[in-house]
């Protein structure tokens, strides 16, 4: 069957080489990767939105896009080259709407198929191993692999109760986007800026600024006071961002990928890079066990292996950034359970 997307209605059953849920980074790079790898690749999709968010990423994101059939310059057509407030360092502005858009193309002319609006529900088994899916509304999918790139939802991690290592106490951090630009930042510069109880980060791009805010007191939700006086362009929004790490992240006939398999707080910086990252390996490891099956377990314990170490050194990585700056995150008697805002 050709590539591209449809919305499929009714009852429906299909089956492909591998099913990949999450159109997300790691959903769209592991998806583009296995057809690109010649394999029949299903690719579910929740319902379009609007990621209204501009982030600061890594250059190296650019190094990874030929694997998609993208050049790396087409980073450029979707963000912008921008300079820490300190001048000594560069990074990329990515509007997200457009960014995850390109991503979609990439997948589409990749040649896998995309079925929208639809999200995995239930689980087929053929013993021990995944043999396909279940959607919300009752479509069937028979696959020989399941990639999970569903993000924070986690929609394998809880259907096979996987358990959750946790790395951090509870988290949250909040994030908003005014019009206009801080005194004393100007357009395409990124700021972070530490406190005792947590940090703050701002990326302006084309005249607008996106903040980030990890702090102590959870409830707080209103913009920081620098950018209070300009107009609201989307309000604070609170997010879960503890530390975890699902165990293990692959097994027979699947594989986690993303923030569905681990995460750390936005202040890793490499959220994003990864994702794309292990959307790429576990397209791979996926392409390799499917290719020899008596070497399965053993491609698996390998990605597995890895997964977990970038999780534990970016951990790593945090904490010694934190201490050096002065940053003390609450333990967990302090922090208590972690309480979303509706």
């Amino acid at each position: 069957m050709s590539g591209g997307t449809c919305v499929i209605l009714g009852s429906a059953e299909s089956s492909a080489d591998v099913v990949v849920c999450g159109g997300g980074p790691a959903g769209s790079a592991a998806a583009a990767t296995l057809a690109r790898l010649g394999l029949d690749v299903l690719l579910l999709t929740g319902a379009a939105r609007r990621n209204p968010w501009v982030e600061t990423v890594p250059i190296e994101l650019g190094a990874l896009l030929p694997a998609l059939g993208l050049p790396a310059t087409s980073l450029l057509q979707v963000g912008q080259r921008c300079c820490w407030d300190d001048e000594r360092r560069t990074a990329l502005h990515l509007d997200r709407t457009m960014f995850d858009g390109l991503l979609r193309r990439a997948v589409a002319a990749a040649g896998a198929r995309s079925w929208a609006g639809q999200a995995a529900e239930r689980v087929m088994r053929d013993g021990a191993r995944i043999a396909g899916l279940t959607t919300v509304s009752g479509l069937t999918v028979r696959a020989r692999a399941v990639v999970d790139a569903s993000g924070m939802r986690g929609w394998l991690r809880r259907r096979l109760a996987l358990a959750d290592r946790r790395l951090s106490p509870p988290m949250v951090a909040w994030r908003g986007q005014v019009a206009g630009l801080p005194a004393g930042l100007g357009d395409c510069r990124a700021r972070f800026s530490p406190f005792a109880e947590g940090w703050l980060h701002l990326a302006t791009s084309r005249g607008r600024t996106t903040w980030t805010r990890l702090q102590g007191d959870r409830r707080v939700g209103e913009p920081p006071a620098e950018l209070a006086h300009l107009p609201m362009i989307v309000p604070p929004r609170a997010c879960d961002v503890s530390w975890r790490l699902a165990r293990p992240v692959a097994g027979p006939g699947w594989l986690l990928a993303g923030d569905a398999g681990g995460r750390l707080d936005p202040g890793w910086g490499q959220g994003l890079l990864f994702a794309v990252i292990s959307g790429l390996a576990a397209a791979r490891t996926a392409a390799a066990c499917l290719a020899a099956p008596t070497q399965e377990a053993m491609h698996l314990s390998a990605y597995d292996g890895w997964f977990a170490d970038r999780i534990f050194d970016g951990a790593a990585t945090l904490r010694r950034r934190y201490a050096g700056s002065g940053i003390r995150l609450p333990s967990e008697d302090e922090a208590g359970p972690v309480r979303i805002p509706a």
